[in-house]
């Protein structure tokens, strides 16, 4: 799988990895996004997941209004994915959010249209926090219950208890960890612990956010917005789309799977021969295992015979000599 999809990622089938769209923003969103690029996945995801609460709740935008904040051009890196999502998105922005697409000129009208998906997704985004502290305003007798006099008898009687085997479990296992200390029951410090336990066994077990992704972004948004130094200035922003470079091509996205599937078969055919075009093929490593063997056996053969020659040459010296011996 990850040699077919390598080619996609890459951009090595001419698809580029990142997709450049010319949007027109709200500047405080133009800003954002040109602080902290990455923001752009976090804005397309939350309004990939936006609902009917979410929606109305960031229906007048109270943050990003484009009739408060003047709209500038900018270009906005996506990914492929997101801006292939972003695009099929069928969406018309509520009559009070400022945006009326169908007055733009034709020109305008497609940097106008991601811009506000871009503006209700970055309003989303930020609207994250605002719910989290509600939910925990709602609830904050829970987080005092174990230190009130209620709390307090409440553990009394789950000490007196000796059936409650979930608690006797509980703090065996803090004995076993050494959460006591080794010190002995009764005294001062062993009673600090005991109590700090049973605060623990009796408060409500600490929730994980579902998407602590996309939080971290909205924090790092609102960290922005609250600290205007960080970001562009307003005339590093364009007010007409030709001072811009052109959008990317999007040709890549009429692409059928037929003819991905082709691509990507002809890419890896591709490659296979550029791997083996070092090797020889099949019928010429027989050709040449039999020209080796051939050069093999002619040098045999030379070697006997130079053997035999050289033998003949070693009888008639050893011949010579014997006769010069006789004749002495």
């Amino acid at each position: 799988i990850r040699s077919r999809i390598e080619p996609v990622r890459t951009g090595i089938l001419g698809l580029p990895p990142v997709h450049h769209a010319r949007c027109l923003l709200p500047l405080r969103v133009a800003q954002l996004l040109r602080a902290d690029p990455q923001l752009v996945g976090a804005v397309c995801a939350s309004f990939q997941a936006r609902d009917a609460a979410g929606m109305r709740a960031a229906a007048r935008l109270p943050r990003f209004s484009p009739r408060t904040s003047e709209l500038v051009f900018t270009r906005v890196a996506f990914s492929r994915c997101m801006y292939a999502q972003l695009v099929a998105q069928k969406f018309l922005p509520p009559g009070d959010s400022g945006f009326d697409i169908s007055k733009a000129n034709l020109r305008d009208r497609s940097a106008l249209s991601i811009g506000a998906k871009l503006t209700f997704g970055m309003e989303l985004l930020c609207l994250v926090p605002d719910a989290a502290v509600a939910e925990q305003s709602e609830r904050p007798a829970d987080m005092a219950a174990a230190s009130s006099d209620q709390g307090a008898l409440q553990v009394a009687g789950l000490l007196d208890r000796e059936d409650d085997r979930r608690w006797q479990r509980f703090i065996s296992v803090l004995e076993g960890r050494s959460f006591f200390r080794g010190e002995l029951p009764g005294s001062e410090l062993h009673t600090r612990f005991l109590r700090e336990a049973e605060r623990a066994y009796l408060s409500e077990p600490p929730r994980r956010s579902g998407v602590p992704w996309r939080e971290s972004r909205t924090s790092q948004a609102l960290q922005l917005l609250a600290d205007s130094e960080r970001l562009p200035a307003p005339r590093e922003f364009a007010s007409d789309a030709s001072t811009l470079p052109p959008d990317d091509s999007t040709s890549w996205m009429a692409l059928s799977e037929e003819e991905l599937e082709k691509t990507l078969r002809g890419h890896a055919a591709a490659a296979e021969s550029s791997e083996s075009g070092d090797r020889p093929a099949p019928t010429d490593r027989a050709a040449a295992d039999g020209d080796a063997d051939r050069e093999a056996e002619r040098l045999r053969r030379e070697a006997e015979r130079l053997g035999e020659v050289a033998r003949s040459v070693g009888d008639f010296v050893g011949a010579r000599a014997g006769h010069q011996r006789g004749e002495g």
